[in-house]
């Protein structure tokens, strides 16, 4: 007597997707693996919240490093005021690079652009940090080269 289940692969393929579609053990399996992708996905977010909060305490950490490093380098450097006869010599405070990038860094993560004047950079908070400029002068930040410099208030740079 023949066999009347046909051979032909393509068919057994079919019949065998067909079986285990029509299974209810499949069906849940499908909604565990959905269950379990979408919770993974959860947790995930609330790690970049996490991870968030991290990079913003270690970019608090950097600027705090690089002002007091900056603030050593000022009282290092000779004053350079004007007037020689002035009583009270102020040393300017010394920007370094690292120190324009963290702070350009901070504004851009606070502003979520990156900041065009020193009004930008007043605004995110890190400037309480650093000590005001000499009197008579002022801080002004240069967008194109991140630098930031201390020029007399005569002076009409933004």
């Amino acid at each position: 007597m023949s066999d009347l289940r046909p051979t032909n692969p393509v068919y057994m393929i079919w019949a065998g997707a067909y079986y285990v579609l029509r299974s209810r053990v499949f069906w849940v399996l499908v909604a565990l693996v959905l269950i379990f992708w979408f919770w993974r996905d959860r947790e995930e977010n609330i790690d970049v919240a996490a991870q968030e909060q991290f990079y913003e305490q270690a970019i608090e950490a950097e600027i705090d490093a690089l002002i007091a490093e900056s603030k050593a380098q000022s009282q290092l450097m000779p004053a350079t005021s004007e007037s020689k006869d002035n009583e009270s010599q102020e040393a300017s405070f010394f920007f370094t690079p690292m120190l324009c990038e963290a702070i350009a860094t901070r504004s851009y993560r606070k502003l979520g652009r990156m900041p065009t004047n020193w009004n930008d950079i007043v605004s995110t908070g890190v400037t309480k940090k650093i000590p005001p400029p000499r009197k008579g002068h002022k801080y002004v930040y240069n967008p194109k080269t991140g630098t930031i410099e201390e020029v007399p208030e005569s002076e009409n740079a933004n």
